[in-house]
């Protein structure tokens, strides 16, 4: 295979490597596979003294790499591409698990930071001691059998992920309308609460009595005039319900049931407002019921979508990792050739070391582009479809933990 040219063409944008080389939060990781040439310690220790006084770690990436089956150059290519546009997606689902979490935590860094972890582990323990798991991921499928079965269990949960939320969201929007009657204006208030049966006639076939609200500035004035909006308004039976509003009063009034509607209106006239309500005590009841019941559902279902997110972005980034893992064997077969033998590692910069780091590796390996050290840019090979920045002389993918808290 001409390996080196068919690289490059596979070695497709999506890395970002240089906009997150600057690694301000020590939490991009640089997971990178080099050539073995000679003895696989000799790569190994020339990778730590090219790299590792610039470090927080400097880890082998252990891959299956005598169980991955290979395939044709044909089939690798085009998995290539494939797996480009699947690291992505398993990328984006894990950032959306977290910024589901962070929002039901209402931004506590310190409760996400608990949730965010992959098998019990923080993310970076994972990823420094990372085993292919079997038990997940058969490895003795072909590889694109293997990239769609992590993309099967992706799918899975962001499907589950809709539905659950959306089931979260239905409960919590039914709480917060019911909630929002008992609060605001007494213009729109739900008054049910507020009043007593004993302010109202009930059970009358001739006498009704009914909801007043009055601006506090027409406080006086309604006193003073409620008796002649009609001439059957029971006289002295407008009482004042105890209320906290800054804009309005709230009264009761009673009056014949068959004058209700004559009053209404004349009482519009004077800018009173009629509430459209009835002393109903069995539907009060209910309702407080009900808001009993929602309450109870709300914090139950929360507490499951938490530890359902948590779960679940444990299991997103461990596919994530793993199609990485797949994608870092994929392009170093293509770039490297047959026998299958190069050295994965996994390298965590110290806090804005990512670019010392950069230069050090490609300086180092700027070799295995046939050039003696790193080339500046003007002077690196442009191919259609790749950013100049974007190409190293060894196989390379970032991954960034760090965004999970930044959501």
């Amino acid at each position: 295979w001409n390996v080196r040219l068919c690289a490059l063409l596979v070695n497709q944008p999506g890395n970002m490597s240089a906009a997150k080389d600057q690694n301000p939060h020590g939490g991009v990781y640089y997971l990178i596979a080099l050539p073995i040439e000679g003895h696989k310690d000799a790569t190994w220790n020339g990778l730590r003294t090219a790299v590792e006084p610039l470090c927080s770690s400097v880890t082998k990436f252990e891959l299956p790499i005598n169980d991955l089956r290979v395939g044709t150059l044909d089939t690798l290519v085009a998995l290539s591409d494939k797996l480009t546009k699947d690291d992505y997606h398993a990328e984006q689902l894990a950032k959306k698990l977290a910024q589901q979490l962070d929002n039901l935590l209402e931004g506590s860094k310190d409760k996400l930071l608990e949730c965010l972890q992959a098998n019990d582990q923080t993310l970076q323990r994972y990823l420094e001691r990372f085993r292919w798991d079997t038990a997940k991921f058969n490895v003795s499928l072909q590889a694109d059998s293997l990239r769609q079965d992590i993309n099967k269990k992706l799918t899975e949960i962001e499907s589950d992920m809709k539905q659950k939320v959306s089931a979260y969201r239905k409960v919590q929007s039914s709480l917060a309308a019911l909630e929002k009657k008992q609060t605001g204006s007494l213009l729109v208030r739900d008054v049910s609460n507020i009043v007593k049966p004993e302010m109202f006639i009930q059970n009358s076939e001739y006498l009704v009595t009914l909801l007043i609200v009055v601006p506090r500035r027409k406080r006086d004035e309604w006193l003073a005039t409620y008796e002649s909006l009609n001439e059957f308004v029971v006289p002295r039976s407008s009482q004042e319900v105890p209320v906290e509003d800054r804009e309005y009063s709230l009264f009761t009034v009673t009056m014949f049931r068959r004058v209700a509607d004559d009053f209404k209106e004349a009482a519009r006239n004077y800018r009173y407002i009629v509430k459209d309500f009835e002393f109903n005590e069995e539907a009060l009841a209910e309702e407080q019921q009900l808001l009993l019941e929602l309450k109870g559902d709300i914090r139950k279902k929360f507490n499951m979508l938490v530890k359902w997110c948590s779960t679940m972005f444990s299991e997103a980034f461990i596919a994530w990792t793993h199609m990485k893992a797949l994608r870092i064997f994929v392009e170093s077969v293509l770039r490297y050739g047959l026998p299958v033998r190069f050295l994965p590692a996994i390298v965590l910069p110290k806090a804005k070391n990512g670019v010392k780091v950069r230069k050090a590796l490609n300086s180092t390996y700027a070799y295995l582009d046939g050039v003696e050290e790193e080339q500046e840019d003007e002077k690196m090979p442009v191919v259609a479809g790749i950013g100049i920045r974007e190409y190293h002389p060894y196989v390379n993918f970032n991954m960034d933990i760090a965004q999970f808290l930044r959501v």
